[in-house]
């Protein structure tokens, strides 16, 4: 390895000093333009067709197989229009009860 002398060690770490000491300048470039017959157009995807499973054109809430299950029997009634009505395990069924009479009610009535 050669050596370098001291002079240049010393001129080199100088400028070395003053350029670490200056900030940094970027140079602006100058803007682009598009030419104005050219419009500008968003791409935007084609739309992509979803399967309709029949289930969902009936509305019926479909339910994993793996799910848990409440048994069969007599609940609350959700309506709120009787003491109680008879889940089938799946399904409210239109049987209902008040003060242990039983009767029918549909659901959706």
């Amino acid at each position: 390895q050669a050596e370098v002398p001291e002079s240049i060690q010393a001129e080199a770490s100088e400028s070395v000093q003053a350029e670490a000491s200056e900030p940094v300048r970027a140079e602006a470039s100058e803007p682009v333009q598009a030419e104005a017959s050219e419009p500008v157009r968003a791409q935007v995807p084609e739309p992509v067709p979803v399967p309709v499973v029949e289930a969902e054109l009936r509305r019926v809430p479909v339910v994993p197989h793996d799910a848990p299950t409440v048994p069969s029997g007599w609940k609350a009634d959700p309506t709120g229009r009787h003491q109680f009505r008879y889940w089938d395990g799946s399904h409210w069924t239109e049987n209902v009860a008040d003060d242990g009479e039983e009767s029918r009610d549909a659901v959706s009535a």
